[in-house]
């Protein structure tokens, strides 16, 4: 049975988003989480304003899911919402940010790594301007266990 603590999970879930973001063509000064060093694009420093993209992951719930395993191990289930907001330059459509959409859904939608984290409820919200920017949310919720 595999078994993630709160940091393995975090990583392996932000090292698949941004893989796909990678994979899509997005640079790193594009790419951003809670613990990156610098700052997020604030205006339009480019001349044209560039999609950026921040990928967050929050534990929301945890439960023991068994009593006992073989040895005497308890499993915990944890549960949240990998957060992906996306960035489009705002006044140029929204196909930019639908093909971003995309490049979410699909690294997450269906999707079970190969440590177990399972993914489900895929969904896009459509928030509108921020500032140069047309800001959406990917959300998936996830769950995967810790063996201890």
């Amino acid at each position: 049975m595999t078994s993630l603590t709160f940091k393995q999970a975090r990583d392996e879930m932000l090292k698949l988003v941004y893989d796909a973001f990678k994979a899509h063509g997005l640079e790193d000064d594009q790419l951003f989480w809670w613990d990156k060093v610098g700052d997020e694009p604030k205006d339009d420093v480019r001349g044209t304003p560039e999609p950026w993209v921040r990928i967050t992951v929050r534990h929301n719930t945890g439960r023991q899911g068994a009593l006992g395993t073989t040895g005497g191990k308890r499993c915990f289930d944890r549960e949240g919402v990998v957060f992906v907001e996306i960035f489009s330059p705002f006044g140029t459509g929204l196909s930019i940010g639908d093909d971003l959409y995309k490049v979410a859904a699909d690294a997450l939608e269906g999707r079970e790594t190969t440590s177990g984290i399972w993914f489900r409820n895929v969904r896009l919200n459509e928030v509108g301007q921020d500032g140069a920017w047309f800001k959406s949310n990917v959300l998936a919720d996830f769950i995967y266990r810790e063996v201890k």
